[in-house]
């Protein structure tokens, strides 16, 4: 390590230490380590995010209607056994002039079908699983599950749209295959400039929408190389608890920065309220009385963006622009606890594309032995928790075989997937591997447990963990003083070995195993100070166990 380096590291601590030795107080849930917002200190481990894994495709083109599968869509779960996936599409009958709402439908997100709803006719035949057409000029942005606990019955869906102004507009639904659309903007400015999502944030008791701005909305896509970003992802929220008081001013929350390549841009959020708004209920707290709020995070899943080039010389095959605002995108991860100024662990892809080779005829990536989804991705807004195994998260994203402007109008080249990750696995705290052990020494910034009075059972403290054969965690809590307390001290803590989604952190007492730590609970400061070797702490749970 170089005298700078070793500079640089001490005042990182340093900065660390002195943001987070103010206290946090927990509520009952669950809390990602997605960065250092609960820790002061630690040596020798680091922020690692992890890939889902893809599992395939799941909504390919069947009909005519769908000649067209384009890639604003959303997953939502409507009610036990009531999985869609609302999807964007058309075909030769639209004769560009309209574009359909689609739906399939799962009883476990996995294996999906096409309803024949007979609402909606394409080319006179009424069985489709059609729910809206829209204007050519504007698109079905994102459908979700209304969970304000005062909204209307008839407001159960929402889903946001746009025309050609990019105006924010909403419609809304009580069953999401009948529509009614609120045809005045919400937002009036070119805020619906890509898929626009609309959160209830319980927190706020508002309604949260994020978006894209296009700062320079009549300019030409085609990069130059000398190029700077001119989209941003923004948000706002409604004065109050009606959908339709959306102020009318949005704030910059995400925009590529200085230090990325030249050439890139940011196309959308497909944004979630972590674990509170995709509706997985397993997820949230239980056994708790008179808690109002639920940990969360916000969590984007951004489609970068690469625009192609024009008149290279000698051309690149590579960077070839086949069309107006042709470009590539693959899907990044970021997060916020707040809804603002998101941050990356990484600007490692979350979700890359497949490996495939561009066809230089068209442009598009469909040469022989090319996957699926080897042109561009772009996440689904949404996510289940799996039925069959619930320590994995279905995740659901578009790919295709295209690039963004590429020749074939995504005809027979485009689908829907679905990618697992482990329960709460975005991102953990890993120790370096390479170390001796113990390797790693982690604390959290002082914590004020819940109040004890809201749980009629033992209050615990649980971890999301990951320990190799080689691996191990031991915690020990310690008072204000930053001393350990007796009875939670690391010589009684009971070392966790193995793969675990919860499990709760336990001590032994004079032969009494002992995983309550209620009697810490009456607004007392304390910090847990961990030691790991070979191990991945992605989350920690406070529970009330009956």
């Amino acid at each position: 390590m170089t005298m700078h380096t070793a500079i640089v590291a001490v005042l990182a601590t340093l900065l660390l230490v002195g943001i987070h030795a103010q206290q946090f107080d927990l509520e009952y849930g669950t809390y990602l380590f997605h960065d250092s917002t609960l820790v002061q200190s630690m040596k020798g481990a680091s922020f690692e995010q992890h890939r889902p894994i893809k599992q395939g495709k799941i909504i390919v083109r069947d009909f005519d209607w769908e000649t067209v599968i384009f890639f604003y869509t959303s997953a939502i779960q409507a009610g036990p056994g009531d999985y869609r996936l609302y999807y964007t599409c058309w075909g030769p009958a639209n004769a560009e002039k309209t574009e359909n709402l689609c739906v399939a439908q799962s009883k476990d997100g996995i294996t999906w079908t096409k309803p024949k709803l007979g609402l909606i006719p394409y080319d006179g035949n009424y069985e489709t699983n059609i729910v809206w057409t829209f204007d050519w000029t504007g698109w079905p942005n994102t459908v979700n599950i209304d969970q304000n606990p005062d909204a209307h019955p008839d407001q159960r869906f929402v889903m946001t749209y746009d025309k050609a102004d990019r105006f924010l507009r909403v419609a809304s639904s009580p069953d999401g295959y009948k529509w009614q659309t609120l045809e005045s903007p919400l937002i009036a400015s070119q805020f619906a400039d890509t898929q626009t999502v609309p959160i209830w944030d319980h927190r706020l008791e508002k309604y949260v929408v994020f978006g894209r701005v296009d700062n320079n909305f009549n300019r030409h896509d085609e990069c130059t190389g000398n190029y700077n970003s001119y989209r941003s992802i923004e948000r706002t929220a409604t004065l109050n608890s009606s959908i339709d008081s959306f102020v009318n001013k949005t704030t910059t929350v995400m925009l590529w920065d200085k230090l990325d390549p030249v050439c890139v841009d940011i196309y959308n959020s497909a944004a979630v309220l972590y674990p509170a708004d995709p509706l997985m209920p397993s997820y949230l707290p239980k056994n708790v009385a008179g808690q109002k709020t639920t940990p969360s995070v916000y969590i984007v899943f951004p489609s970068y963006t690469f625009h192609m080039q024009n008149g290279t010389t000698p051309i690149n095959p590579y960077t070839l622009n086949f069309g107006h605002n042709d470009n590539l995108l693959d899907i990044h991860l970021a997060f916020s606890s707040s809804g603002f100024n998101f941050s990356y662990v990484t600007k490692e892809p979350f979700i890359p594309r497949g490996i495939g080779i561009r066809n230089m005829t068209d442009g598009t990536f469909n040469s022989v032995g090319s996957d699926w989804d080897a042109g561009f991705v772009f996440m689904s807004r949404g996510m289940f928790e799996d039925v069959y195994s619930p320590n994995y998260i279905n995740l659901y994203y578009f790919g295709t075989q295209k690039t963004h402007s590429s020749a074939g109008d995504y005809q027979n080249l485009s689908a829907m997937g679905r990618a697992s990750i482990r329960r709460d696995g975005f991102v953990s705290l890993t120790t370096d591997y390479n170390l001796p052990m113990p390797q790693a020494a982690i604390v959290t910034r002082p914590l004020v447990l819940p109040s004890a009075s809201l749980c009629s059972g033992k209050q615990e403290l649980h971890v999301n963990i990951e320990a190799s054969i080689a691996g191990f965690v031991s915690v020990e809590i310690l008072n204000s003083a930053g001393q350990p307390i007796p009875g939670y001290t690391r010589a009684e803590f009971i070392s966790i070995k193995g793969n675990f989604i919860r499990v709760p952190l336990m001590w032994n007492v004079a032969g009494v195993y002992n995983t309550d730590v209620k009697k810490l609970a009456n607004n007392q400061t304390i910090q847990l100070s961990f030691e790991m070797s070979h191990t991945k702490l992605y989350a920690l749970e406070v529970a009330c166990v009956v």
